[in-house]
């Protein structure tokens, strides 16, 4: 027998495990094996518009009505079978509008293993649902902003090996995604000659360093290169750790090509002029400067007062012949074909030299010449431009202009020990930098400039590799 004792504290048990039901935020209830409520909370009363003296004793059936006994019965009779069942359901209450709801129904045992009813709990999750909902939306608004954007979208892992990437990547590259998911970036799209530079920038960024726009090309699987301009940011897990680097490029391939097209005619163009200057102008000069060889001959005869004016105009002429032919081999250098480029730098030192008085020489190791004229005129060009621009705005005195292979790498370098450039310069200041630091672009080379006041200015044009 139970005495009064156990029997207050089985009562005060029973009535203190209701108040937990009472407060827990969801909806309980226990009906046994023929659906019979056997209790349930206010919560749950209230939904259905009902009193919980109102809803004990009740069928459920009875209280939750026809259309939404429909839809629970299955549920019920699988809970009673023994399974765990866990669905969601949009329901109209009594007490309210209608909402998303996520039901339980568990089933409770006696000790042979019978059961004996099932456990009702219901939750709003009208709030999760329209979260959901919201970041469906965001994710199919994300998904077809990367499939229709014309920029080269790539996303890597910390190891460098692809984890997405974009319908216009697929198209850049010809490659469709599942074929090259989880290889590495480097070996399916980099050629070798920049695979170490691009590896230095995902390093990084793996560190934490930030990287500034940069160009490089990539493989097709038709062999095709197509030259890439990158920005490239990083994504961290919850824990501050990097997770994923993120690419964004845009296919310049077609742009440079034209550009490079509109300098190969301005160029034919500078050497046309240089060719005009040299058969036209040039020869039209050497032909004055003999005439005028010979009319001081027959005034030396017959006017011999006249004759040092006649010296000062064939000195005169000579000079302007010399001038002549430097600007026409200026602007019409040598082939840039073998060892051209290196001829045409010498040729540019020497002419420097006599026709500025400034000191210029042209230092080499016999061993970088390109192969590529294309690569080899841009080279040249750049020389010009920075020679040229150092004696317009720095008033040197002395100017070297060397070229030598570096670590693999081209690397040509004009110095100069002028008045330099101010600490806020750069190298797209001035258009005569911005036309240097385009055709470095063209070819996939860097420029840097090292220069301070009055300490001289140092340019670099370093090439990767030959375009």
């Amino acid at each position: 027998m139970v005495s009064n004792l156990q029997e207050n504290d089985l009562l005060n048990g029973l009535e203190h495990f209701q108040f937990v039901l009472e407060a827990v935020p969801a909806l309980i209830a226990c009906v046994d094996q023929n659906g019979t409520y056997l209790f349930a909370n206010q919560g749950y009363a209230t939904w259905y518009g009902r009193t919980r003296p109102e809803v004990m004793g009740k069928n459920m059936r009875d209280v939750v009505g026809e259309a939404a006994w429909t839809s629970l019965s299955p549920h019920l009779n699988r809970a009673l079978a023994g399974e765990d069942v866990r669905f969601e359901e949009f329901i109209s209450p009594k007490s309210g509008g209608p909402a998303w709801m996520g039901i339980n129904f568990n089933s409770y045992r006696n000790s042979q293993g019978v059961a004996q009813g099932v456990i009702v709990l219901i939750r709003d999750i009208t709030d999760r649902k329209r979260t959901e909902a919201r970041l469906h939306k965001e994710h199919e608004l994300n998904s077809l902003l990367l499939s229709t954007t014309a920029a080269l979208i790539v996303v890597l892992d910390t190891d460098g090996k692809i984890v997405h990437f974009n319908r216009a990547f697929e198209s850049a590259t010809e490659y469709p995604f599942e074929e090259v998911k989880g290889r590495a970036f480097s070996d399916m799209f980099l050629y070798p000659d920049e695979a170490g530079h691009v590896r230095v920038l995902l390093q990084h960024l793996h560190d934490g360093r930030s990287v500034s726009k940069h160009v490089n090309f990539i493989r097709t699987r038709s062999g095709r290169r197509r030259m890439v301009e990158w920005s490239s940011s990083v994504l961290f897990d919850e824990r501050g750790q990097l997770e994923y680097i993120i690419g964004t490029g845009l296919d310049i391939t077609d742009r440079r090509e034209l550009e490079q097209e509109l300098l190969a005619i301005s160029d034919l163009e500078r050497q046309r002029i240089g060719q005009d200057l040299h058969d036209g102008l040039g020869q039209r000069l050497t032909a004055l400067e003999l005439f005028a060889y010979s009319v001081k001959e027959e005034v030396r005869k017959h006017a011999p007062f006249l004759l040092e004016e006649c010296e000062q105009m064939s000195r005169e002429l000579r000079e302007t012949v010399r001038q002549a032919r430097i600007l026409s081999h200026g602007l019409a250098p040598v082939s840039f074909e073998g060892d051209g480029l290196l001829l045409a730098l010498e040729d540019l030192a020497q002419n420097t030299s006599s026709m500025t008085k400034v000191e210029c020489s042209f230092q080499h190791d016999g061993r970088c010449s390109l192969s590529d004229a294309n690569t080899s005129m841009h080279l040249y060009r750049i020389a010009q431009e920075v020679v040229n621009n150092a004696l317009r705005h720095a008033r040197p005195t002395r100017i070297e202009i060397k070229f030598a292979d570096v670590n693999g790498e081209r690397e040509l370098i004009v110095r100069d020990n002028g008045t330099g450039m101010s600490q806020t310069a750069g190298a797209t200041s001035g258009m005569g930098l911005k036309l240097i630091q385009h055709r470095a672009e063209l070819m996939g080379a860097t420029i840097s400039i090292d220069s301070a006041p009055n300490r001289g200015t140092a340019i670099k044009c370093r090439v990767r590799g030959t375009p």
